[in-house]
């Protein structure tokens, strides 16, 4: 009876921290954004005739705004960034190769908007030459998992390589445009999520669902890390367009 006591404590306490955890991720809406709403459809883990679907806000600020919203846009559009990467390994592990082009379609649409972010700041040429770069990302990582679910290594080598040096590039890029983000440093942390994306595809691929799991915790939060170093070079190299 104290055993049948405990356990229905603890499926309380996790029912309740889940419904705090949603309920914190849902109202921590930006402020002073304009959004509209585009949706990613991600196959369910937990059968193939079941979808759950996850609404991705593609965030345009009107203005530069201040520090916070700033850090606010740029935080939400690399979380969907992370979400997409998922919802397209969800698809490629049910061989769903339509929503396998709606994902992509959706990831390159996430970085339009952070294009736009950019060119808020830097103008439009700048914004459009980072649009090109990250879409380079997105297709090495598509190439990486497409690779990963067929067992093929060439490909997956292939695609770390074009992974790597995409990382590169777009380091070298964010780096002559502000000096406040050294190209090692950047180029670090796009590595970094690269070899996470890569890991992601390959737990997934083996039917590692519990790991992949943390992984993408670890995966999102790594992402927000990039938005707010970003976030924080542009403050301080604008000063007083972030009062």
């Amino acid at each position: 009876m104290a055993q049948s006591r405990l356990w229905g404590t603890t499926v309380i306490g996790v029912i309740i921290a889940a419904v705090v955890f949603f309920a914190i991720g849902y109202f921590a809406t930006p402020p002073k954004l304009v959004t509209s709403t585009v949706t990613i459809t991600a196959i369910s883990t937990v059968t193939k005739v079941s979808t759950i679907t996850t609404t991705a806000t593609a965030t345009v600020a009107t203005t530069t705004g201040a520090a916070s919203d700033l850090r606010a846009l740029l935080r939400s559009l690399f979380i969907q960034h992370a979400e997409g990467h998922r919802a397209f390994a969800y698809a490629l592990y049910f061989k769903d190769k339509q929503m396998q082009q709606v994902v992509v379609n959706e990831l390159l649409a996430n970085s339009k908007a952070l294009g736009d972010a950019v060119a808020l700041v830097y103008g439009k040429s700048t914004g459009d030459k980072f649009v090109g770069l990250f879409n380079g990302h997105i297709m090495a990582v598509a190439a990486y998992y497409t690779s990963a679910f067929a067992g093929n290594e060439t490909g997956k080598k292939e695609a770390a390589n074009a992974l790597v040096s995409n990382a590169m590039d777009i380091a070298v890029f964010l780096s002559q445009a502000n000096p406040n983000l050294p190209r090692d440093v950047v180029f670090s942390l796009l590595r970094d999520h690269g070899l996470q994306a890569m890991r992601q595809a390959d737990l997934l691929a083996q039917g590692k669902f519990s790991d992949e799991s943390s992984l993408y915790i670890a995966m999102r939060d790594h992402l927000i890390r990039i938005a707010d170093a970003i976030a924080e070079a542009i403050v301080k190299q604008f000063p007083d367009k972030f009062k």
